[in-house]
């Protein structure tokens, strides 16, 4: 049974072996690990294809399905038919997947059972497979940054409060004996510092207004289970690193 630390460890491994030993910006980290999630993600207990796929795949979303196709062998077989989830910890496979089993397609991990996801591409809901596993690669990596930032935006929240921190800790934060102060603020989420700014109980200026913009909308695309296109992920990688 494969672990998800083994696909990590190899696809690290692969990466670190191709990439330039230079410095790194901020942002560069953060695309690699999101790079490095995804691939870990989609390839899952297949390590033949996660190294061959941190090879040729460029870490943008777009270029996924294509760099998939091209680490597809040349004689691929078709994936097994799909399992329970349970059917990974079962004595011997279910009677739809003993023939596949028996040719080496799906793999166990973690309670999952696994095939490779090259073919996917090629089937009706190929690509939304896809897609969730790389919405769960990049909450992975970004929530917790976009976390982060939203605590920086809250530091500043008791000098551009426009009526005080006491008036905006009352207005937008719900604490039960709470005395309204700017330590009731570290709770507020990008929605409530969005609507206190657009009601000028916030006084932004315009790039903290577009980094709380650029937050705020990331994290409700990834909220909503939608993967965030490269596009929309550059504009969150300069919010996180501005």
């Amino acid at each position: 049974m494969w672990g998800r630390l083994d696909t990590a460890t190899l696809t690290e491994a692969e990466a670190d072996g191709r990439s330039a030993h230079g410095r790194h910006t901020a942002g560069k980290r953060i695309l690699a690990a999101v790079r490095h999630e995804t691939v870990v993600g989609v390839c899952g207990p297949d390590l033949p294809l996660a190294a061959r796929l941190t090879g040729r795949w460029n870490g943008r979303t777009d270029d996924l399905v294509p760099a998939l196709t091209a680490c597809r062998p040349a004689a691929g077989a078709a994936p097994p038919p799909a399992a329970n989830a349970a059917a990974a910890y079962a004595p011997s496979p279910e009677p739809s997947l003993r023939p596949a089993w028996q040719a080496g397609l799906p793999d166990s991990r973690e309670g999952q059972v696994r095939c490779s996801p090259v073919e996917w591409p090629a089937g009706a809901d190929g690509r939304d497979r896809l897609d969730k596993l790389v919405w769960q690669a990049q909450n992975r990596v970004l929530l917790p940054l976009i976390d982060d930032a939203r605590a920086r935006l809250v530091a500043l929240l008791p000098q551009a409060a426009a009526r005080g921190a006491r008036h905006l800790a009352a207005t937008y934060v719900d604490r039960d004996g709470g005395r309204g102060g700017p330590a009731d603020l570290a709770s507020m989420e990008l929605g409530d510092i969005w609507t206190a700014v657009r009601r000028r109980d916030v006084r932004f200026g315009t790039a903290q207004y577009n980094r709380l913009s650029t937050l705020r909308t990331s994290r409700n695309e990834l909220a909503h289970c939608r993967p965030l296109t490269d596009r929309e992920l550059g504009g969150l990688v300069d919010a996180l690193t501005g």
